[in-house]
């Protein structure tokens, strides 16, 4: 195993999401647009670029208001050193602070504030009881055996899980003074090449993609078509191949764990389900009040409503203006759900490179090669073929994109002690 000397600190984190993030950035330019549109064999082109234009709007706004967030923050926060020796203030501030870091916590994976009306401790309540319940009580426990070491592949996960939830990663996984989550995985019997967490810890492998990455393993040491290299295009052209012969089958499981880990330690889904929530309650507010003046202000639509109601013609009028105006409603709700849909589809990408790059460093920090995350995007690529749709449909980046942001991660992370490795341009 390859051996952490030391752990690796939060900054170096941090530093290696935002290089990961810009290794993956793809810029809209028109050269790499047409390129990139021209590759869409199976979606018109003209479509593709209304909705290319669409996403690239919201990402946009997404960016914008994001440095908005963050200049007001910079903002207040000069103020607050200001106003701080004064007592009446202090004695506010502590009240207000209560609240702001309630519904505005921190989070650990990444640093930055994030809108969350849940707490910790009602999040765990409900993904222990609920959430992981729901959705693990039909699944049925693997006793798979692995081919290789003859240990069952839930003794695998478990011990992986033990590892990467060790005190090295309490910092971020478990922080001081929080309600702690409880990280467990359950190996459950299924086809599905797939996994996922649920909100306060509880995660679930399925043994089909166990399986099907222990046949790589042996593959290779049948001396086989195997995977024993990544090869990754960068955003310039040029192709970096990094060797992947010294990964196994515990490091890939680290790094897949990881993933699942970073999702509950982040909260990811409890924020979507804050930001879903909020959204909706201000769309449909303003829906109403503007749909509402448009009434109060529309003079036949009020003369037809003080018609008396032996006038049958005026009846008739009024239930056509009012079947105009529920189309009005549904057409709002459409725009407003795909809207919303790209907003979320945007938002979870950004999550699966965070939990992708914050996986490399949960499993480096117990010991894993860090190189096992970039081992398991080259099986998912070999698994699913070279990806050939445009990723703005996708709720995941394709593999192309998150090796970029993998391989610069890699770079970073490796900046700390280290075992050997191999690697060539």
């Amino acid at each position: 195993m390859t051996q952490s000397i030391q752990a690796r600190s939060l900054n170096v984190l941090w530093e290696a999401q935002k290089e990961g993030l810009k290794a993956s950035y793809n810029p809209v330019f028109p050269e790499v647009t047409n390129d990139y549109i021209k590759s869409c064999h199976v979606v018109p082109g003209t479509f593709c670029r209304v909705y290319k234009t669409l996403y690239d709007s919201v990402a946009a706004v997404h960016y914008g208001a994001s440095k908005v967030v963050q200049a007001t923050c910079f903002v207040f926060g000069k103020i607050d050193q200001g106003l701080n020796n004064i007592l009446p203030y202090r004695f506010l501030k502590q009240r207000v602070f209560v609240v702001y870091n309630y519904v505005l916590p921190i989070n650990p994976i990444n640093g930055q504030r994030q809108f969350n009306l849940f707490s910790r401790n009602a999040e765990k309540f409900l993904g222990d009881n609920i959430f992981y319940p729901i959705n693990s009580y039909r699944l049925l426990e693997s006793s798979a055996i692995s081919l290789t070491s003859g240990k069952n592949y839930s003794s695998i996960t478990a011990d992986v899980t033990e590892k990467l939830n060790a005190s090295v990663n309490s910092e971020i996984l478990n922080p001081n003074g929080q309600t702690p989550f409880n990280y467990r995985t359950k190996l459950a019997h299924s086809h599905q090449i797939n996994a996922f967490a649920c909100p306060g810890g509880g995660m679930v492998v399925y043994d089909g993609l166990i399986k099907e990455l222990e046949r790589e393993f042996v593959l290779k040491n049948q001396g086989s078509k195997a995977i024993t290299s990544s090869t990754v295009t960068l955003l310039d052209g040029s192709q970096e191949t990094i060797d992947l012969s010294d990964v196994r089958l515990e490091d890939v499981t680290a790094a897949l764990i990881g993933h699942e880990m970073t999702h509950a330690a982040s909260r990811h889904s409890m924020v979507v389900i804050t930001a879903n929530l909020i959204t909706k309650v201000l769309y449909s507010a303003f829906k109403y009040l503007a749909i509402g003046y448009m009434k109060a202000n529309d003079q036949e639509y009020q003369s037809l409503l003080k018609a008396p109601k032996s006038d049958k013609s005026a009846i008739t009028q009024l239930k056509k203006k009012e079947e105009h105006y529920e189309k009005m409603h549904e057409s709002s709700d459409w725009v407003f759900s795909k809207g919303l849909d790209l907003l979320s589809l945007f938002r979870s990408r950004q999550n699966e490179f965070e939990a992708d790059i914050t996986g490399m460093y949960l499993a480096a920090n117990a010991g894993f090669n860090l190189k096992g995350a970039i081992y398991l995007q080259e099986f998912f690529e070999k698994e699913a073929g070279r990806d050939w749709y445009p990723d703005f449909f996708l709720t995941h980046p394709t593999s192309a994109r998150r090796k970029q942001a993998l391989l610069a991660a890699y770079d970073t992370l490796n900046k700390q002690p280290k075992a050997a490795d191999s690697r060539s341009a």
